[in-house]
């Protein structure tokens, strides 16, 4: 079993994208915002379509909304 990366330290599109897939949620594209998908598929979360790090107060409303759907907030490695 691998790592499963956290949602609560990511700064990028690219960070959020990396810890919601490894964690079995999917990407949703759109234009300019994409919708970061749930395990069960009913749940959605729009994102900005852009590279660099977010803004602060964007980033914590990504998160808070992906806690709210259920997805781990900590860092779980195991070793093989």
């Amino acid at each position: 079993m691998g790592k499963i990366r956290s949602v609560v330290k990511q700064r990028t599109v690219r960070g959020f994208t990396r810890a919601v897939i490894s964690q079995g949620g999917d990407i949703e594209d759109g234009g300019r915002h994409s919708k970061f998908v749930s395990p069960d598929g009913i749940a959605k979360v729009p994102f900005p379509n852009h590279t660099g790090d977010l803004a602060k107060g964007t980033s914590f409303s990504i998160t808070k909304a992906l806690l709210a759907l259920g997805f781990v907030v900590f860092v779980i490695v195991s070793v093989i």
